[in-house]
């Protein structure tokens, strides 16, 4: 009696055993469901997440196309500052042709080295003056800014690299007409240390544009420096920050 009633206890612990055994695992597996659950909900979390950046990456981005009617809106997001080489600082120049309702106009923007403005100015010009002429004035007043402020290092921007091969190739076929100013701007180039041409096109050069079509408006010179005018001010920080800018086609 003894001998069974011991074998039916260990057969009872064993029992109980197992079945709290069974019943961790229960718990374990239980858990482990749980915390699987809790991965995959932060999973698709952080996939919604990472799904709303691309769209918002998307909609910022540097081009969404939109349809309209039969044609299509290209909008660009353009960011028009590039840094200068070295130290260099910046100048850009720019002109306006005359016609029936306006004098020509010359005009420049000369910022530093991390896009602050330091000075502009906008030159009213007789209406003899050709496109081109109007064009070599303003890099010939912006040379000359240049140099008053004390800069050995200038990097140049226009939108017009047949003015700029003019001034830099000894061998362009001047006309009588800007045989003079050309040559006045090879002389000034003399003066600095390093001068970098950089053709752009027309977005990037808006705030000497901008300077030199105020120029057709002015009967006498008007020079800026320090504190930029109103008409450029947005412009200038437009070139740093970015704009947006819509082509159709």
């Amino acid at each position: 009696m003894k001998v069974r009633g011991s074998n039916e206890q260990r057969k009872w612990a064993e029992s109980a055993r197992k079945e709290e055994t069974s019943s961790k695992q229960g718990k374990r597996t239980e858990a482990g469901e749980k915390q699987q659950a809790r991965k995959e909900e932060g999973s698709d979390k952080e996939k919604a997440r990472k799904k709303h950046q691309e769209k918002r990456r998307d909609i910022s981005g540097k081009w969404i196309t939109h349809q309209v009617n039969k044609g299509s809106i290209l909008v660009l997001h353009t960011i028009a500052w590039t840094t200068p080489v070295e130290d260099a600082w910046k100048l850009n120049f720019a002109a306006y042709a005359p016609n029936q309702h306006r004098h020509a106009g010359a005009g420049y923007v000369l910022r530093e080295h991390h896009g602050i403005f330091k000075a502009a100015r906008a030159e009213p010009l007789p209406n003899d003056f050709s496109h081109i002429e109007a064009k070599l004035v303003a890099l010939d007043l912006g040379l000359q800014e240049a140099i008053v402020q004390g800069i050995d290092y200038l990097e140049i921007e226009g939108h017009s690299p047949y003015a700029m091969e003019m001034v830099v190739d000894d061998e362009a076929t001047l006309t009588p007409s800007i045989r003079s100013i050309v040559h006045k701007c090879r002389t000034l180039l003399q003066q600095f240390k390093l001068v970098k041409f950089h053709p752009v096109a027309a977005y990037a050069n808006r705030a000497a544009t901008k300077v030199a079509e105020m120029a057709t408006k002015e009967a006498e010179t008007q020079r800026w420096t320090m504190e930029p005018p109103d008409e450029i001010a947005k412009i200038l920080v437009e070139d740093m920050t970015g704009f947006w800018e819509s082509l159709y086609y």
